[in-house]
């Protein structure tokens, strides 16, 4: 069975995409990403070294509602904020972008909602060239505003680390040294399992159970496809 399942995992290899090894000058030091819900208990966290991930395992997401808290976060997911969608404060903590990343798109060409900027042009001014967004402002965040962050503070709210320790926004985003920070919210499903190549491949006795494991551990991929792309296309892993 090993002569069938080896040839079929360098097909595999071979198939996917060769990833840049050079960090990009406008990759933020302080990137974050922040789950809707409770972590799920098969996610490795270890595989994004640039990627500082919180929960909020008192929210419980469905397609038609979010409820729970942190009150404020519920609140936002109903009426604006969107999964998938990214935020970039400058070093003042300012909103300087908010988009929607996809999976069939670069990065760094995803566009604002405020005033249709590209990700990498923000970052390339916020980050590299270490300016802050033209957007400030005292206003205070509309929630129900696609673009309401734009210019504002990032409202301050309780999350979880993944020792399970109680920690809030404000202490993540506003207690570091004037850092330009990336928010990403995702969520992955808490039932949802992910595999290794040997997992995938325990008891395969056929091709087709060995196409079938090779298949599961795509789909597990698709679950943070694009944590997987702030990875390699922002620092090169």
């Amino acid at each position: 069975m090993k002569k069938i399942v080896l040839p079929l995992l360098l097909l595999l290899v071979m198939l996917c995409p060769a990833l840049a090894k050079t960090k990009m000058p406008f990759a933020p030091e302080n990137v974050i990403a922040i789950h809707i819900g409770p972590k799920n208990p098969t996610f490795d966290e270890s595989k994004f070294t640039d990627i500082k991930f919180f929960y909020t395992p008192n929210l419980k997401y469905t397609d038609k509602a979010v409820t729970g808290t942190p009150e404020i976060l519920t609140k936002w997911l109903n009426r604006g904020l969107r999964l998938d969608e990214a935020i970039v404060l400058d070093k003042n903590g300012d909103g300087a972008f908010i988009g929607f990343l996809t999976r069939d798109k670069r990065i760094e060409d995803a566009f604002s909602q405020g005033d249709l900027d590209s990700l990498g042009n923000v970052l390339r001014s916020v980050v590299e060239e270490g300016r802050a967004t033209p957007h400030a402002t005292d206003k205070p965040l509309k929630l129900d505003d696609l673009s309401g962050i734009l210019g504002k503070k990032f409202p301050n709210f309780k999350i979880v680390n993944s020792a399970g320790k109680v920690t809030t926004t404000k202490a993540i985003i506003y207690d570091v040294n004037e850092l330009p920070t990336l928010i990403y919210f995702y969520r992955i499903p808490p039932g949802h399992k992910f595999q290794s190549a040997e997992q995938a491949m325990q008891d395969v006795e056929t091709p087709m159970q060995a196409l079938a494991g090779i298949a599961g551990m795509s789909v597990s991929d698709e679950q943070y496809g694009i944590l997987e792309r702030l990875e390699s296309e922002l620092y090169g892993r």
